[in-house]
Protein backbone atom coordinates (compact mmCIF):
# COMPACT_ATOMS: atom_id res chain seq x y z
CA UNK A 1 0.00 0.00 0.00
CA UNK A 2 2.92 2.58 0.60
CA UNK A 3 4.69 1.85 -2.05
CA UNK A 4 2.13 2.73 -4.38
CA UNK A 5 1.47 6.06 -2.54
CA UNK A 6 5.26 6.56 -2.46
CA UNK A 7 5.32 5.72 -6.11
CA UNK A 8 2.30 7.80 -6.91
CA UNK A 9 4.41 10.84 -4.83
CA UNK A 10 7.28 10.13 -6.57
CA UNK A 11 5.60 10.39 -10.24
CA UNK A 12 3.72 13.83 -9.35
CA UNK A 13 6.85 15.77 -8.27
CA UNK A 14 8.03 17.77 -10.55
CA UNK A 15 12.51 17.30 -11.33
CA UNK A 16 13.08 20.19 -9.75
CA UNK A 17 11.03 18.85 -6.38
CA UNK A 18 12.89 15.59 -6.53
CA UNK A 19 16.26 17.28 -6.91
CA UNK A 20 15.16 19.88 -3.61
CA UNK A 21 14.60 16.38 -1.91
CA UNK A 22 17.82 14.46 -2.45
CA UNK A 23 19.39 18.00 -1.21
CA UNK A 24 18.06 16.91 2.34
CA UNK A 25 19.54 13.16 3.48
CA UNK A 26 17.90 11.20 5.79
CA UNK A 27 19.94 12.22 9.03
CA UNK A 28 21.61 9.49 11.20
CA UNK A 29 20.83 7.96 14.49
CA UNK A 30 22.87 10.88 16.05
CA UNK A 31 21.84 13.37 14.17
CA UNK A 32 18.14 12.41 15.02
CA UNK A 33 19.69 12.39 18.57
CA UNK A 34 21.45 15.74 18.32
CA UNK A 35 18.08 17.81 16.57
CA UNK A 36 15.65 16.00 19.26
CA UNK A 37 18.60 17.32 22.33
CA UNK A 38 18.18 21.24 20.52
CA UNK A 39 14.66 20.89 20.61
CA UNK A 40 13.68 20.30 23.68
CA UNK A 41 13.24 22.79 26.58
CA UNK A 42 16.58 23.39 28.74
CA UNK A 43 15.00 22.17 31.52
CA UNK A 44 14.19 18.30 30.10
CA UNK A 45 17.70 18.42 28.24
CA UNK A 46 19.83 18.97 31.87
CA UNK A 47 17.26 16.45 33.16
CA UNK A 48 17.93 13.88 30.52
CA UNK A 49 21.98 14.49 30.49
CA UNK A 50 22.73 14.86 33.85
CA UNK A 51 20.05 12.80 35.09
CA UNK A 52 21.58 10.09 33.09
CA UNK A 53 24.70 10.66 34.13
CA UNK A 54 24.06 10.92 37.76
CA UNK A 55 21.41 7.48 37.62
CA UNK A 56 24.57 5.65 36.09
CA UNK A 57 27.19 6.50 38.70
CA UNK A 58 24.31 5.79 41.32
CA UNK A 59 23.51 2.41 39.30
CA UNK A 60 27.18 1.54 39.28
CA UNK A 61 27.56 2.50 43.35
CA UNK A 62 24.71 -0.12 44.14
CA UNK A 63 26.56 -2.94 42.12
CA UNK A 64 29.62 -2.74 43.59
CA UNK A 65 27.77 -2.55 47.40
CA UNK A 66 25.42 -5.41 46.14
CA UNK A 67 28.60 -7.57 45.45
CA UNK A 68 30.51 -6.41 48.98
CA UNK A 69 26.91 -6.80 50.61
CA UNK A 70 27.02 -10.12 53.55
CA UNK A 71 23.46 -10.37 54.57
CA UNK A 72 20.55 -11.96 52.44
CA UNK A 73 18.32 -8.69 53.12
CA UNK A 74 21.08 -6.18 52.13
CA UNK A 75 21.76 -7.94 48.50
CA UNK A 76 17.97 -7.73 47.88
CA UNK A 77 17.84 -4.02 48.76
CA UNK A 78 20.60 -3.22 46.85
CA UNK A 79 19.45 -5.79 43.81
CA UNK A 80 16.10 -3.91 44.00
CA UNK A 81 17.49 -0.51 43.94
CA UNK A 82 19.66 -1.06 40.91
CA UNK A 83 16.08 -2.42 39.23
CA UNK A 84 14.30 0.63 39.93
CA UNK A 85 17.12 2.41 38.55
CA UNK A 86 17.68 0.83 35.51
CA UNK A 87 13.94 0.45 34.79
CA UNK A 88 13.78 4.66 34.92
CA UNK A 89 17.03 5.11 33.20
CA UNK A 90 15.06 2.91 30.43
CA UNK A 91 11.99 5.11 30.42
CA UNK A 92 14.46 7.98 30.11
CA UNK A 93 15.66 6.43 27.26
CA UNK A 94 12.61 5.42 25.63
CA UNK A 95 11.36 8.93 26.19
CA UNK A 96 14.26 10.99 24.48
CA UNK A 97 13.83 8.47 21.61
CA UNK A 98 10.01 8.83 21.26
CA UNK A 99 11.36 12.28 20.87
CA UNK A 100 13.91 11.61 18.18
CA UNK A 101 10.79 10.15 16.37
CA UNK A 102 8.21 13.00 17.16
CA UNK A 103 11.08 14.92 14.59
CA UNK A 104 11.51 12.71 12.01
CA UNK A 105 7.86 12.42 11.61
CA UNK A 106 7.53 16.04 11.47
CA UNK A 107 10.01 16.46 9.04
CA UNK A 108 8.22 14.07 6.98
CA UNK A 109 5.10 15.91 7.42
CA UNK A 110 7.09 19.26 5.62
CA UNK A 111 7.58 16.85 3.01
CA UNK A 112 4.60 15.99 2.50
CA UNK A 113 3.42 19.60 2.36
CA UNK A 114 5.08 20.58 0.38
CA UNK A 115 4.50 17.88 -2.73
CA UNK A 116 1.19 18.34 -1.80
CA UNK A 117 1.65 22.36 -2.04
CA UNK A 118 3.94 21.73 -5.36
CA UNK A 119 0.88 19.50 -6.83
CA UNK A 120 -2.13 21.93 -6.01
CA UNK A 121 0.10 24.48 -7.78
CA UNK A 122 0.59 22.55 -10.75
CA UNK A 123 -3.09 21.48 -10.90
CA UNK A 124 -4.08 25.36 -10.46
CA UNK A 125 -2.04 26.52 -12.97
Amino acid sequence: MTDRVDEFIRQSLRIEDEELLKDLPEAGITGRLFTALRRMPLWARWFVLAGGIVLHIVMIWFIIRFFNATETQEMIAWATGFLLITIFIVAMKIWVWMQMEKYVILRELKRLELQIARLAEREGS
